[in-house]
């Protein structure tokens, strides 16, 4: 499976690449490489490859997520907890944070404060229509759009 999942990102990556660079032009010579990150788009966290384990699926989605605003802010969800800070876009460069987030001692298992930390340590996105990737320095996030 995980195979199959880092085949299917390389995939998807390579043909978001394609179609931005067929999107691109413009007579002043100047053209954009990535696409805008979405705002005001809920997603959530599907699943989580961190690089030292196994890929892990998330059992409940909605208890994962990120909300980007236009006016350079994030707010999340990390399962009990609420998390909000800023957002910074330069390409498909992204840094987040800090982040200020509530402290409730949630059910466990959990994963919140294992999320919040990978979203402060973020470095750079891809995204397609349904689908955005997290990269941080110990793996990846991959959400989809919230229905």
């Amino acid at each position: 499976m995980t195979g199959n999942y880092r085949w299917m990102r390389g995939f998807a990556a390579s043909v978001w690449t394609l179609a931005v660079i067929a999107g691109c032009g413009g007579s002043d010579g100047t053209s954009s490489d990535t696409a805008p990150l979405r705002t005001e788009v809920g997603w959530q966290l599907e699943t989580w490859s961190p690089h030292s384990g196994p890929v892990i699926q998330v059992s409940d989605p909605s208890l994962y997520t990120v909300r980007f605003h236009e006016n350079g802010t994030v707010d999340a969800r990390a399962d009990c907890n609420r998390c909000g800070g800023g957002a910074r876009v330069d390409g498909a460069s992204l840094t987040l944070g800090p982040l200020a987030c509530t402290l409730a001692a949630c059910p466990t298992p959990t994963l919140g404060n294992q999320f919040s930390a990978a979203l402060t340590r973020v470095s750079s996105y891809v995204q397609t229509p349904g689908e955005l990737w997290l990269d941080y320095d110990g793996g990846t996030l991959r959400f989809r759009a919230a229905p």
